[in-house]
């Protein structure tokens, strides 16, 4: 309200001295005019130009100013002159207001907009990275603290270090490929704790507009410790794989058994009928063999 009256106050003492004088120099009233609407939008433009309406018309009424400076256009004429004069500083002034408002009100959009990012990113379970094609995080939210044991502060830049090594060439090639493609893409891989041990992290990756670099693209992407459930596939994948192989053999010898015989023998007639390979198969009898089945198993 301080900066308002002042402004107000700094464009009557300007358009009071004008008004003062004859010499024409009527332009040194927009000036502080355009100020008042660049400080405070349509208030200062409504404000200012009521005040010079106000001060050049007692101005003009009582024979002040420059346009009595000329002689002979009489009293309508200064008030034609007068109102043109207004006139100008309000389609000075008016667009500037209208572009002052826009710029307000896309600044406000915008600070929501980041308010509302950084509270969904601050207060997620999942860490939500913002980085460079390059790999360089430029933000990570606090989450990282409980997943990953690091300070956000200490995952800034370039920590391609902390992605384990038989990962890392997978995970540059998939952010090549976001960016190439500009679609978003979901991969598995694993980051180093602070203590050591790795994490299984499932990141949902996808680009966005640079913020600084105008045509460029960064990536945004948000993890999720999926330790448990890798774990728990891996430990399934062990299973079926036991299983296949107990499938496969005589339990109590461990040799190869009547399935595997046949699987084995099909893949060889296969390759007998792709390549022309020779083939043989031994068949052995065994005299009494039902005995000493039945009595060694």
């Amino acid at each position: 309200l301080r900066s308002f009256f002042g402004s107000m106050l700094l464009l009557a003492l300007v358009a009071a001295a004008v008004f003062s004088f004859r010499y024409p120099l009527l332009f040194l009233a927009y000036p502080p005019l355009l100020f008042g609407a660049f400080r405070h939008g349509f208030a200062g433009v409504a404000a200012g130009v009521v005040i010079l309406t106000a001060i050049g018309s007692v101005a003009t009424t009582l024979g002040y100013g420059p346009l009595w400076a000329l002689e002979d256009i009489g009293t309508a004429g200064r008030i034609a002159l007068l109102q043109l004069y207004i006139a100008g500083g309000c389609l000075m002034t008016i667009p500037v207001a209208l572009a002052i408002g826009e710029r307000a009100r896309l600044t406000a959009r915008l600070r929501d907009s980041e308010h509302h990012y950084k509270l969904l990113a601050d207060y997620s379970h999942d860490v939500v990275v913002r980085m460079r094609a390059g790999g360089e995080r430029l933000y990570v939210s606090p989450s990282a603290r409980e997943m990953l044991g690091w300070e956000p502060a200490e995952m800034l830049g370039s920590r391609w270090d902390l992605i384990h090594p038989e990962d890392r060439e997978r995970q540059e090639k998939a952010m090549a490929d976001v960016i190439a493609s500009g679609e978003a893409r979901a991969d598995v891989y694993r980051i180093r704790h602070k203590d050591g041990r790795y994490v299984w992290v499932e990141a949902v990756t996808q680009p966005i507009p640079s913020a600084d670099r105008e045509g460029e693209f960064d990536i945004i992407y948000a993890g999720r410790d999926v330790s448990s459930r890798v774990a728990a596939e891996q430990a399934l994948e062990e299973s079926r794989r036991e299983l296949e192989r107990l499938v496969r053999i005589d339990t109590l010898t461990g040799l190869a058994n009547r399935r595997q015989f046949d699987e084995r023998l099909s893949l060889a007639l296969e390759r007998l009928r792709r390549h022309e390979h020779p083939l043989a198969l031994i068949y052995l009898d065994v005299d009494h063999f039902k005995g000493i089945n039945d009595t060694y198993g």
